[in-house]
C-alpha cells in the first residue's frame, strides 16, 4: 500500500519570532550552524500569565530544572531543513514551563557524515554542563530520532519520533526523494551508511521509547518493527505504535497521540512540579 503525505505547515512566522525572542542561544563550536536555543523555564511565562503579558527576555544565567528536555531536528540531512522549522513541540514544553534545548547541526554538503552526530555529542556535552543536576531527555525526529537513538547513552532519557534506524534501508529505498543518496553520495560505502544506522549499532542502556505512526509515507513502520525485533535491540526499548498517525502528526503536540507519549516521559523523568 502507497501512503500518501498529508500536508503539513511549518510553524507559523509569528510563532518562530515569538520564540526566538525568549531564547538565549549559545554557540558550541566555530560554526554558524553549532548552537543551542535554551529556553530556562524561569525565563519564559506560565501557562497562567495572562495572554497580553510580555514574553520575559531569556536570561543567560543557569537554572537548576530537574529535567531538561532537549530537541533535535530531522530533514532528512538536509541543510534547508533546519531547527526553527518545525517549533511546535517545543512551544508546547516552553509554555508549560518546561526547560528546553533545541539542538542545531552541521549537515547537507556543509555536514558530511558523521559530523551531524559529532555536533549532537558535542552539543549535549554543552547542555550537561550547563545543567549539570539535570536529567537530560532527548526527544529526536525522523532524522533526529536516529541522532538521538546513536547517542542514547549520553542521554538519562530518549524519546525517537519516527526514527532513521536504518539509513542503509532509508538509501536503497529512495526515501525522502532520494535523500539518503544525496546525503551520503551515490557511491556511499556499506559501512558508512551502517555508521549512521542505530540498527548496526549496541543496544541503548538508558529508558527508551520510540513512537512510530502507521501511516507514515517517509519512514515505513517496519524499520522500526525491524529494529525492535533485532535481537541486539530486543526488550531495550518501549514502543508506541500509533494506527493513524503519519510522519509529521508526531511532531505536532495537538493530536491524539501525545499525551500517552508525555505521560511516558513523565513515567521515566523527574519533574520540578510533579
Amino acid at each position: 500500500m502507497n501512503l500518501v503525505a498529508k500536508v503539513h505547515e511549518p510553524t507559523p512566522a509569528a510563532v518562530v519570532r515569538e520564540l526566538l525572542n525568549r531564547a538565549h542561544t549559545e554557540y558550541y563550536a566555530d560554526d554558524a550552524d553549532c548552537f543551542i536555543d535554551y529556553y530556562d523555564a524561569s525565563a519564559v511565562p506560565t501557562p497562567d500569565a495572562p495572554a497580553s503579558a510580555p514574553a520575559p527576555v531569556a536570561a543567560p544565567a543557569k537554572t537548576n530544572p530537574a529535567r531538561v528536555i532537549v530537541i533535535v531536528h530531522g530533514g532528512y540531512w538536509r541543510q534547508d531543513i533546519d531547527v526553527h522549522r518545525r517549533l511546535d513541540v517545543a512551544k508546547w514544553l516552553i509554555d508549560r514551563g518546561e526547560t528546553v534545548a533545541c539542538i542545531e547541526y552541521r549537515r547537507g554538503a556543509h555536514g558530511p557524515w558523521p559530523q551531524p552526530l559529532s555536533d549532537v555529542r558535542c552539543a549535549i556535552a554543552a547542555i550537561r554542563a550547563r545543567y549539570p543536576h539535570a536529567q537530560l531527555v532527548a526527544l529526536g525526529h525522523s532524522v533526529g530520532g536516529g541522532l538521538v537513538l546513536l547517542s542514547a547513552n549520553d542521554f538519562d532519557v530518549v524519546v525517537a519520533l519516527a526514527p532513521v534506524t536504518n539509513a542503509a534501508r532509508v538509501y536503497s529505498e529512495g526515501k525522502g526523494d532520494d535523500a539518503a543518496k544525496v546525503y551520503f553520495g551515490e557511491d556511499a560505502t556499506t559501512n558508512l551508511l551502517m555508521s549512521a544506522s542505530p540498527f548496526y549499532q549496541p543496544a541503548v542502556q538508558v529508558p527508551c521509547l520510540i513512537v512510530h505512526g502507521a501511516q507514515d509515507p517517509e519512514i515505513s513502520l517496519t524499520h522500526t518493527l525491524d529494529y525492535l525485533q533485532n535481537p541486539q535491540h530486543f526488550g531495550h526499548v518501549d514502543s508506541q505504535i500509533l494506527a493513524l498517525c503519519d510522519h509529521m502528526d508526531l511532531v505536532d503536540p495537538r493530536c491524539a497521540f501525545w499525551p500517552s507519549t508525555w505521560a511516558w516521559i513523565n513515567t521515566h523523568t523527574s519533574s520540578a512540579r510533579s
